[in-house]
């Protein structure tokens, strides 16, 4: 499975983490890179503030379908500086 993350408009020359991320997950679950269901890239935005990157990542068990998460880290807070979601899970 994988994904196509595009971003426009952004602000220019910043990374963004994109995860994409499997469910049904319990949510005592982490949604980091290297959890299981989870695949995660950084996005690069050019100077215009656009970027695109491509997820992928191998179906696991009992997996019905896949959500994005993207997040642009804050330097001084352990919280995103923003962050977005898909409004719905993309069936598999």
């Amino acid at each position: 499975m994988s994904a196509d993350v595009q971003l426009v408009l952004a602000i220019p020359n910043i990374p963004y983490e994109v995860r994409l991320i499997q469910v049904p997950r319990p949510s005592s679950a982490p949604c980091w890179g290297a959890d299981p269901g989870v695949a995660q890239a950084t996005l690069h935005t050019d100077g215009a503030g656009a970027g695109a990157v491509t997820l992928s990542d191998a179906i696991e068990p009992g997996a019905t379908g896949v959500w994005v998460f993207v997040t642009r880290p804050d330097p001084f807070s352990q919280n995103p500086a923003e962050f977005y979601t898909t409004d719905l899970i993309a069936k598999l």
